[in-house]
């Protein structure tokens, strides 16, 4: 589990529901479970699985934009600096999808 930072928390927990959907640069939407533990919030389910899927790294930089309706767009850069996006051979992924990784079926497009 990944904990949210507190300033986030502080600005935006009654706006939060169970679950938030996190976008990275390869178009791909993951409905990621939140657990509350007192004042604090973590990325539970299908945090692990994104993690993976997108090859994070020690050292590599997770710059989140919070769009409301408990919704984020992620941007990554490497142990450079450099952002990942789609078409660097080690980041590339063949399709845009919407997954869920909690059951691992796609999601319904809103």
């Amino acid at each position: 589990m990944q904990m949210l930072p507190t300033s986030f928390i502080n600005d935006w927990r009654q706006q939060l529901g169970d679950t938030i959907q996190v976008t990275a640069y390869d178009g791909i939407i993951v409905t990621i479970k939140l657990e509350r533990v007192g004042r604090k919030i973590y990325l539970a389910d299908g945090w692990e699985q994104f993690f993976d899927h997108h090859n994070l790294q020690d050292g590599y930089v997770l710059v989140f934009k919070y769009n409301g309706n408990s919704t984020l767009n992620m941007t990554i850069f490497d142990h450079s600096g450099l952002e990942l996006k789609v078409g660097r051979d080690e980041d590339c992924f063949p399709y845009n999808s919407r997954l869920n990784f909690n059951n691992k079926l796609p999601s319904s497009v809103f």
